[in-house]
């Protein structure tokens, strides 16, 4: 898939690949820079990698033994031998063609994947169903190049995920205000101006984190925060999304 991505299918493929170490070349450095520039696909790798992540604590590595080789090769020149004989390719049929890879990839990640159900249902009470937490993103940028925030929250957490860029100040910080339907701004404090880190969510603004919720940036004193009210300008705004 060194095309770029554009349907929601071939994004969850392209991050469940990278979360399995599948790719390699042009198709690993398409899915980094997509990864550093797009806050969604970054959130399905995210998810593909916790997906993946029992997988390795359930298997644990072993040395594969010294014959391993030679028999596994012994076992394709068989196979590859009684094939050609009985069932020729067709004359159209000489390569696997970019759909055919990833109708390979797409099973192997299938595969991957109910393995790691399967895991997660042998291991636990069969009262007990997992439902994955709702997911949500926000990108505010301002008015000057370079300058942005991303905000990642997962709804079985109780702090926000907050990256701003281009925001150090000496004296201010970036200040996240949420902005519910009376059009009060409530503050969840200042944030780093450069780099990535978490604010706590307040028990009394939780119930506002929902999809469509209004994001706000302001400078602030950090001494001071949290806020009453935001001090102008307002530098960025943006949209709570659920993904």
């Amino acid at each position: 898939m060194s095309e770029f991505p554009n349907t929601p299918e071939e994004r969850t493929l392209l991050a469940s690949e990278m979360a399995l170490g599948l790719l390699d070349g042009d198709e690993l450095a398409l899915a980094r820079r997509l990864q550093l520039s797009d806050t969604g696909f970054a959130a399905l790798v995210e998810k593909a990698e916790r997906d993946v992540a029992p997988l390795h604590e359930a298997y644990p590595e072993v040395a594969a033994p010294v014959s391993l080789k030679d028999r596994v090769n012994a076992a394709i020149d068989t196979e590859d031998a009684g094939s050609a004989a009985s069932h020729p390719l067709p004359v159209n049929d000489n390569g696997p063609g970019p759909w055919r890879l990833i109708a390979m990839a797409a099973s192997i990640v299938a595969l991957a994947l109910a393995g790691v159900l399967a895991f997660q249902t042998v291991n636990q009470p069969d009262s007990v169903q997992t439902v994955p937490a709702a997911q949500y993103v926000a990108q505010m940028a301002t008015q000057e190049e370079g300058q942005f925030v991303v905000v990642r929250w997962s709804a079985d957490r109780a702090s926000l995920d907050v990256r701003a860029v281009g925001l150090a100040d000496d004296s201010l910080a970036p200040a996240l205000w949420i902005i519910p339907e009376d059009g009060t701004p409530r503050s969840f404090g200042t944030a780093n101006g450069e780099g990535r880190g978490e604010l706590e969510i307040p028990r009394d603004l939780a119930p506002f984190l929902t999809d469509g919720a209004t994001l706000a940036v302001t400078m602030e004193d950090p001494a001071s925060a949290p806020h009453e009210a935001p001090t102008p300008p307002i530098i960025a705004t943006g949209t709570l999304l659920e993904i």
